[in-house]
């Protein structure tokens, strides 16, 4: 059936470039659009940003209205602008979508994970668990996330890390890491720092500015595609994982996003992806008021499509989506893309299985 998929996933895009044939296989649902913090990289910490979201909740049922129009769906990434944890609906969607035999995942800020809450999400189905850590120092930490407790995430991260271990089948658990000017100078030093705390993985992005008044100043991306490219020789030989965009992109166009993937918002809106999670910016339905299939394959759908295909959306230019650099570098002669099927190889079977 995968292979099926596959194969028309390549014909649609090669013949049929504006439209989907193949429902989305990848979800990401907000649960929760509020947060309990404000970070510097984070659109929630931006005045311009703060209007446009209206405080929500996705409840257990219309998280059940919107997973029933997704039967082809395999994985559902459950998270968004917001802290998932702050969601007291969280585990009954964990489960939901377990029973409806799909993966799950979420990323988390750490902050919340309490003994029992940890003990709660590594019964719960979740076959990855992300946590966002952005510096190995308390000052750079405390710093990018104004009011967080750095200390008190170590403490989360051991337990949880512990608690892991101690399971007959372990979930995979990895730091997620937002590139910015504030930690740029930590970057090298995350695989000892997190290797002392039991991760082996780490997925580094780099900040992704708004089309407005940036939050945080994005650093050159040809700084950061060395640095990432040397930590990723220094622990090539090393249990230890260190991702990349470059993992994911394609050579052909930035992403896939549009042909094979949903972002969809607390309040029910489909957006282009996770990156433009605002609604108001970039609508492309409702699927608490309009049939899945229609906005599928809308005309404002096609025309995103259309325009991918043709040159990167103006709105992802001018939101310096990290991925069009990534792009940028594989159209170069000699871009090898063996390193990212090597990960596929490695990771994706095992954790996306």
């Amino acid at each position: 059936m995968r292979g099926i998929e596959t194969l028309l996933s390549y014909l649609q895009f090669s013949f049929f470039p504006n439209r989907s044939f193949v429902p989305p296989l990848y979800l990401q649902v907000e649960t929760t659009n509020r947060c309990n913090f404000s970070c510097k990289m984070c659109s929630q910490g931006h005045p311009h940003f703060k209007p446009l979201l209206n405080s929500k909740d996705l409840s257990l049922d219309e998280f059940k209205h919107i997973l029933i129009q997704f039967p082809g769906a395999r994985h559902v990434s459950l998270q968004g602008l917001g802290e998932p944890l702050l969601n007291p609906d969280l585990f009954g969607i964990i489960e939901h979508t377990r029973r409806s035999k799909k993966t799950a995942s979420l990323t988390t800020n750490g902050s919340l994970l309490t003994e029992e809450t940890s003990k709660r999400l590594l019964e719960s189905g979740l076959t990855r668990m992300s946590i966002s850590i952005d510096a190995v120092t308390k000052e750079t930490y405390e710093k990018i996330r104004p009011g967080a407790d750095f200390d008190l995430l170590l403490k989360n991260i051991e337990r949880l890390v512990r608690l892991n271990e101690q399971k007959k089948d372990p979930i995979t658990i990895l730091c997620r890491t937002v590139i910015i000017n504030e930690n740029l100078e930590e970057i090298p030093k995350f695989p000892d720092f997190l290797q002392a705390l039991g991760i082996k993985n780490v997925f580094f992005t780099e900040v992704a500015t708004i089309p407005v008044e940036p939050i945080t100043p994005k650093p050159p991306h040809d700084t950061v595609k060395r640095i990432l490219d040397e930590l990723k020789e220094t622990t090539k030989n090393a249990e230890f994982s260190v991702i990349t965009l470059s993992d994911f992109s394609f050579k052909k166009v930035p992403c896939s996003w549009l042909w094979g993937a949903a972002y969809i918002t607390a309040e029910g809106y489909f957006t282009p992806c996770c990156l433009q999670p605002f609604p108001l910016l970039f609508p492309l339905g409702n699927v608490f008021k309009d049939d899945f299939r229609k906005i599928w394959n809308s005309s404002i759908y096609k025309q995103a499509r259309k325009m991918m295909k043709k040159h990167p959306l103006d709105l992802c230019r001018r939101n310096n989506c990290p991925f069009l650099d990534v792009w940028e570098d594989m159209k170069e002669p000699g871009h090898d893309m063996k390193g990212s099927k090597n990960f596929w190889r490695k990771h994706a079977i095992k954790t996306w299985k």
